[in-house]
Protein backbone atom coordinates (compact mmCIF):
# COMPACT_ATOMS: atom_id res chain seq x y z
CA UNK A 1 0.00 0.00 0.00
CA UNK A 2 1.47 3.36 -0.99
CA UNK A 3 1.31 6.58 0.98
CA UNK A 4 2.45 10.10 0.14
CA UNK A 5 4.67 11.49 2.87
CA UNK A 6 5.36 15.27 2.92
CA UNK A 7 9.00 16.09 3.59
CA UNK A 8 9.09 19.77 4.67
CA UNK A 9 12.39 19.82 6.52
CA UNK A 10 14.35 16.87 5.16
CA UNK A 11 14.63 17.14 1.40
CA UNK A 12 17.70 16.50 -0.71
CA UNK A 13 19.58 19.58 -1.85
CA UNK A 14 20.47 17.64 -5.01
CA UNK A 15 21.63 19.80 -7.91
CA UNK A 16 19.84 22.85 -6.52
CA UNK A 17 22.39 23.66 -3.83
CA UNK A 18 20.65 25.40 -0.96
CA UNK A 19 17.53 26.06 -3.01
CA UNK A 20 14.28 24.29 -2.25
CA UNK A 21 14.22 20.74 -3.55
CA UNK A 22 12.10 19.72 -6.50
CA UNK A 23 10.63 16.69 -4.78
CA UNK A 24 7.73 17.77 -2.55
CA UNK A 25 6.57 14.32 -1.52
CA UNK A 26 7.88 10.82 -1.20
CA UNK A 27 5.73 7.84 -2.05
CA UNK A 28 6.66 4.93 0.19
CA UNK A 29 5.12 1.52 -0.41
CA UNK A 30 5.07 -1.39 1.99
CA UNK A 31 2.97 -4.47 1.42
CA UNK A 32 0.06 -4.62 3.86
CA UNK A 33 1.39 -1.60 5.81
CA UNK A 34 -0.31 1.79 5.83
CA UNK A 35 2.69 4.00 6.62
CA UNK A 36 0.78 7.09 7.74
CA UNK A 37 -1.21 4.99 10.21
CA UNK A 38 2.02 3.66 11.73
CA UNK A 39 4.48 6.60 11.86
CA UNK A 40 6.71 4.94 14.46
CA UNK A 41 6.97 1.82 12.33
CA UNK A 42 7.80 3.92 9.28
CA UNK A 43 10.47 5.83 11.20
CA UNK A 44 12.09 2.60 12.32
CA UNK A 45 12.36 1.44 8.69
CA UNK A 46 14.04 4.56 7.28
CA UNK A 47 17.50 6.07 7.79
CA UNK A 48 18.62 9.49 6.56
CA UNK A 49 22.25 10.61 6.25
CA UNK A 50 22.72 14.34 5.68
CA UNK A 51 25.38 15.80 3.41
CA UNK A 52 27.22 17.37 6.35
CA UNK A 53 28.51 14.97 8.98
CA UNK A 54 26.97 16.20 12.25
CA UNK A 55 29.04 14.40 14.88
CA UNK A 56 30.53 15.18 18.30
CA UNK A 57 34.21 15.98 17.59
CA UNK A 58 35.55 14.93 21.02
CA UNK A 59 34.00 11.45 20.97
CA UNK A 60 35.83 8.49 19.48
CA UNK A 61 34.33 6.40 16.69
CA UNK A 62 33.45 3.65 19.16
CA UNK A 63 31.91 6.11 21.64
CA UNK A 64 29.84 7.73 18.89
CA UNK A 65 28.34 4.48 17.65
CA UNK A 66 27.85 3.12 21.17
CA UNK A 67 26.05 6.33 22.16
CA UNK A 68 23.79 5.97 19.12
CA UNK A 69 23.09 2.34 19.99
CA UNK A 70 22.05 3.20 23.57
CA UNK A 71 19.92 6.09 22.32
CA UNK A 72 18.12 4.46 19.38
CA UNK A 73 17.87 0.73 19.98
CA UNK A 74 14.80 -0.71 21.77
CA UNK A 75 14.69 -0.73 25.55
CA UNK A 76 14.05 -4.46 25.41
CA UNK A 77 17.73 -4.99 24.51
CA UNK A 78 20.31 -5.22 27.26
CA UNK A 79 23.29 -2.88 27.53
CA UNK A 80 25.57 -5.67 26.33
CA UNK A 81 23.37 -6.37 23.30
CA UNK A 82 23.36 -2.69 22.31
CA UNK A 83 27.13 -2.44 22.58
CA UNK A 84 27.48 -5.61 20.53
CA UNK A 85 25.29 -4.06 17.83
CA UNK A 86 27.55 -0.98 17.79
CA UNK A 87 30.58 -3.25 17.37
CA UNK A 88 28.87 -5.17 14.56
CA UNK A 89 28.20 -1.90 12.71
CA UNK A 90 31.86 -0.91 13.11
CA UNK A 91 32.90 -4.21 11.57
CA UNK A 92 30.38 -3.90 8.74
CA UNK A 93 31.73 -0.45 7.81
CA UNK A 94 35.40 -1.28 8.33
CA UNK A 95 35.91 1.11 11.24
CA UNK A 96 37.69 -1.20 13.69
CA UNK A 97 41.11 0.32 12.94
CA UNK A 98 40.01 3.82 13.95
CA UNK A 99 37.52 2.92 16.69
CA UNK A 100 39.61 4.66 19.40
CA UNK A 101 40.30 7.77 17.29
CA UNK A 102 38.37 10.95 18.00
CA UNK A 103 35.96 12.14 15.31
CA UNK A 104 37.66 15.53 15.25
CA UNK A 105 36.59 18.80 13.72
CA UNK A 106 37.81 22.28 12.82
CA UNK A 107 40.04 22.54 15.90
CA UNK A 108 40.55 18.88 16.77
CA UNK A 109 42.43 16.44 14.57
CA UNK A 110 40.51 13.22 14.04
CA UNK A 111 39.48 10.61 11.50
CA UNK A 112 39.60 11.08 7.74
CA UNK A 113 36.70 12.41 5.68
CA UNK A 114 35.80 8.95 4.42
CA UNK A 115 35.80 7.55 7.94
CA UNK A 116 33.60 10.42 9.16
CA UNK A 117 31.10 9.63 6.42
CA UNK A 118 31.10 5.95 7.38
CA UNK A 119 30.42 6.88 11.00
CA UNK A 120 27.45 9.01 9.88
CA UNK A 121 26.13 6.08 7.86
CA UNK A 122 26.74 3.79 10.82
CA UNK A 123 24.57 5.98 13.04
CA UNK A 124 21.68 5.50 10.62
CA UNK A 125 22.03 1.77 9.95
CA UNK A 126 22.23 1.09 13.68
CA UNK A 127 18.47 0.40 13.76
CA UNK A 128 18.79 -1.82 10.67
CA UNK A 129 16.50 0.25 8.38
CA UNK A 130 15.03 -1.18 5.19
CA UNK A 131 15.38 2.13 3.32
CA UNK A 132 18.42 4.42 3.56
CA UNK A 133 18.53 7.96 2.12
CA UNK A 134 22.01 9.47 1.75
CA UNK A 135 22.63 13.04 0.57
CA UNK A 136 25.96 13.52 -1.21
CA UNK A 137 27.93 10.59 0.28
CA UNK A 138 31.04 11.43 -1.77
CA UNK A 139 31.06 15.19 -1.18
CA UNK A 140 34.56 16.52 -0.32
CA UNK A 141 36.10 13.05 -0.71
CA UNK A 142 38.98 12.20 -3.03
CA UNK A 143 38.27 9.85 -5.93
CA UNK A 144 39.66 6.73 -4.23
CA UNK A 145 37.75 7.33 -1.00
CA UNK A 146 34.58 8.13 -2.96
CA UNK A 147 34.87 4.84 -4.82
CA UNK A 148 35.31 2.94 -1.56
CA UNK A 149 32.27 4.70 -0.12
CA UNK A 150 30.11 3.70 -3.09
CA UNK A 151 31.37 0.13 -2.84
CA UNK A 152 30.38 0.14 0.83
CA UNK A 153 26.87 1.25 -0.15
CA UNK A 154 26.73 -1.56 -2.70
CA UNK A 155 27.68 -4.00 0.05
CA UNK A 156 24.85 -2.61 2.21
CA UNK A 157 22.32 -3.30 -0.55
CA UNK A 158 23.51 -6.90 -0.78
CA UNK A 159 22.23 -7.31 2.77
CA UNK A 160 18.71 -6.58 1.52
CA UNK A 161 18.54 -2.82 2.13
CA UNK A 162 17.49 -0.15 -0.36
CA UNK A 163 19.88 2.80 -0.76
CA UNK A 164 18.79 6.04 -2.46
CA UNK A 165 21.37 8.80 -2.78
CA UNK A 166 22.44 11.79 -4.86
CA UNK A 167 25.97 12.46 -6.08
CA UNK A 168 27.51 15.47 -7.82
CA UNK A 169 30.14 15.19 -10.54
CA UNK A 170 30.34 11.39 -10.69
CA UNK A 171 33.51 10.15 -12.42
CA UNK A 172 33.25 7.28 -14.87
CA UNK A 173 34.61 4.82 -12.29
CA UNK A 174 31.57 5.52 -10.12
CA UNK A 175 29.17 5.43 -13.05
CA UNK A 176 30.22 1.91 -14.01
CA UNK A 177 29.29 0.68 -10.53
CA UNK A 178 25.60 1.11 -11.31
CA UNK A 179 23.32 -1.07 -13.38
CA UNK A 180 20.33 0.90 -14.63
CA UNK A 181 19.26 4.49 -15.06
CA UNK A 182 16.20 6.57 -15.75
CA UNK A 183 16.55 9.76 -17.79
CA UNK A 184 14.00 12.52 -17.28
CA UNK A 185 13.56 15.70 -19.32
CA UNK A 186 11.12 18.36 -18.09
CA UNK A 187 9.30 15.72 -16.10
CA UNK A 188 9.00 13.27 -19.00
CA UNK A 189 10.62 9.86 -19.23
CA UNK A 190 13.29 9.86 -21.97
CA UNK A 191 15.15 6.66 -21.21
CA UNK A 192 15.04 3.72 -18.84
CA UNK A 193 17.38 0.79 -19.17
CA UNK A 194 20.98 -0.32 -18.82
CA UNK A 195 23.32 2.55 -17.98
CA UNK A 196 25.95 1.09 -20.31
CA UNK A 197 23.59 1.42 -23.29
CA UNK A 198 22.39 5.01 -22.89
CA UNK A 199 24.89 6.60 -25.31
CA UNK A 200 24.26 3.92 -27.96
CA UNK A 201 20.53 4.50 -27.60
CA UNK A 202 20.71 8.24 -28.22
CA UNK A 203 23.12 7.73 -31.10
CA UNK A 204 20.65 5.27 -32.65
CA UNK A 205 17.92 7.93 -32.71
CA UNK A 206 20.19 10.56 -34.23
CA UNK A 207 21.30 12.39 -31.11
CA UNK A 208 25.02 12.82 -30.54
CA UNK A 209 25.22 12.70 -26.77
CA UNK A 210 27.96 13.28 -24.26
CA UNK A 211 27.93 12.46 -20.58
CA UNK A 212 29.75 15.18 -18.67
CA UNK A 213 31.19 13.64 -15.53
CA UNK A 214 33.15 16.68 -14.39
CA UNK A 215 30.56 19.48 -14.68
CA UNK A 216 27.92 20.50 -12.15
CA UNK A 217 26.84 23.75 -13.85
CA UNK A 218 26.09 22.96 -17.48
CA UNK A 219 25.22 26.60 -18.22
CA UNK A 220 28.93 27.45 -18.38
CA UNK A 221 29.46 25.24 -21.44
CA UNK A 222 28.79 26.73 -24.88
CA UNK A 223 27.21 24.85 -27.73
CA UNK A 224 25.20 22.45 -25.61
CA UNK A 225 21.46 22.25 -25.14
CA UNK A 226 18.66 19.85 -24.21
CA UNK A 227 19.87 19.41 -20.66
CA UNK A 228 18.25 16.66 -18.64
CA UNK A 229 18.76 15.06 -15.25
CA UNK A 230 20.08 11.54 -14.89
CA UNK A 231 19.18 9.28 -12.02
CA UNK A 232 21.40 6.23 -11.83
CA UNK A 233 20.05 3.03 -10.36
CA UNK A 234 21.46 0.38 -8.09
CA UNK A 235 19.49 -2.67 -9.20
CA UNK A 236 16.06 -1.07 -9.55
CA UNK A 237 16.57 1.79 -7.09
CA UNK A 238 17.86 5.31 -7.94
CA UNK A 239 21.19 6.08 -6.36
CA UNK A 240 22.66 9.22 -7.92
CA UNK A 241 22.16 12.02 -10.43
CA UNK A 242 24.29 13.43 -13.23
CA UNK A 243 23.69 15.60 -16.31
CA UNK A 244 23.18 14.50 -19.91
CA UNK A 245 23.55 17.01 -22.73
CA UNK A 246 23.20 16.91 -26.50
CA UNK A 247 25.33 18.85 -28.98
CA UNK A 248 23.60 21.94 -30.35
CA UNK A 249 22.64 21.69 -33.98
Amino acid sequence: MASKVPSPGRRFKGLSGFQEGLVKQLVLAYSAVESLSHPKLLKSKIGFVTQDDVLFPHLTVKETLTYTAHLCLPKTLTRQQKEQRAFDVMQELGLERCQYTMIGGAFVRGVSGGERKRVSIGNEIMINPSLLFIDEPTSSLDSTTALRTIQMLLDITKAGKTVITTIHQPPSRLFHRFDKLILLGKGNLLYFGESSEVLDYFSSIGRSSTLLWWRSDIRTIRGLQDQAGLIFFLGIFPVFTAILTSDAE
